[in-house]
């Protein structure tokens, strides 16, 4: 296995868009047109040939609403206070821009990252947005920056897979 890295956070090579989407099960019909099909080939097939120039575009989309976060996770670069990058929010209009421009061709947008995506203002927009344009979603949370009023604003905004990261069910064992 090949990874890169800048210090100690590794991706590992070969690690493809394709288990994304196993989450939608069933429902993954829903958001197939041939265009994307044919999309999500290209990209396997530039994927395999490890191909230099690529005839495809992405068709899973991972976005991270926001690099802030509560918790101080010890693997985690934001967390660990290792994040290069200073803390903020993407703002609607600029992620409406980029999601534009690939839109025709997703399949799926994932809105996590280094950042807790409840701790957005406009995460629900963001899926909301995503669903009337014909795309699913899914975001993983640590559900400490969220109430009943918030997760049912993104449910009803067409979320179609939540993550939930629990390190522990009491402080104790947190600790």
């Amino acid at each position: 296995m090949r990874t890169f890295s800048k210090k100690k956070y590794a991706y590992t090579e070969g690690e493809t868009s394709r288990k994304y989407l196993s989450v939608l099960g069933p429902n993954l019909h829903h958001y197939l047109t041939p265009r994307k099909v044919l999309n999500a080939a290209r990209v396997e097939l530039d994927t395999r040939r490890r191909a230099i120039r690529v005839s495809s575009r992405p068709y899973v989309f991972h976005v991270e609403p926001t690099n802030i976060c509560t918790v101080r996770c010890p693997y985690c670069r934001t967390g660990a206070g290792d994040n290069e990058l200073k803390p903020g929010m993407m703002t609607f209009p600029l992620f409406k821009k980029i999601f534009d421009e690939l839109r025709d061709d997703l399949i799926m947008v994932r809105l996590d990252g280094a950042g807790e995506p409840f701790l957005n203002p406009v995460i629900a927009e963001m899926i909301s947005y995503c669903h009337t344009q014909g795309v699913a979603t899914t975001m993983s949370t640590n559900l400490q920056n969220c109430d009943e009023v918030s997760l049912e604003r993104v449910v009803r905004a067409g979320l179609d897979y939540l993550i939930c990261s629990i390190d522990g069910t009491t402080q104790e064992v947190y600790e």
